[in-house]
C-alpha cells in the first residue's frame, strides 16, 4: 500500500471523516500489510495527493497494464480536485487502468 504521508496524519486527513469503523479498519490494515510513505515530511509547495496518484499510476504501469486494475473506493462525486478519487479514476482511464468502483454508500 502506498500512502503520500504517514499513517497518522493520513488518518486525520483521509480516514476519520468516515467514521469509527473505517479507522478501525485502516489500524488493522496498518498492522497486516507493508506500506510506504512517499512524504514522511510533507511541504507545502508539493501538491502531495496528486504527486501520490501519478506515482501509483506510474508504478503500476511499469510492467505494463494487463494484469492491473484501479480498485476506488468512491462516493461517486465527480469533483475536480487534484489528487482525489475522481482524479485518480481519470488518471487510469487515460492510462488505460481497469477500474473496479465500490460506492462508499453501499459499504
Amino acid at each position: 500500500m502506498i500512502i503520500p504521508i504517514p499513517p497518522d496524519q493520513f488518518l486525520e486527513h483521509s480516514v476519520a471523516f468516515a467514521g469509527s469503523e473505517w479507522i478501525q479498519r485502516f489500524k488493522k490494515l496498518l498492522t497486516t500489510i507493508s506500506y510506504q510513505v512517499l512524504y514522511n515530511e510533507p511541504s507545502p509547495d508539493v501538491p502531495i495527493w496528486e504527486s501520490t496518484n501519478l506515482k501509483m499510476i506510474s508504478l503500476a504501469s511499469s510492467g505494463g497494464n494487463k494484469n492491473t486494475m484501479l480498485l476506488a473506493l468512491w462516493d461517486m462525486h465527480e469533483e475536480n480536485k487534484p489528487g482525489g478519487t475522481y482524479s485518480m479514476i481519470q488518471l487510469a482511464q487515460k492510462n488505460g487502468i481497469a477500474i473496479q468502483l465500490i460506492n462508499l454508500k453501499n459499504v
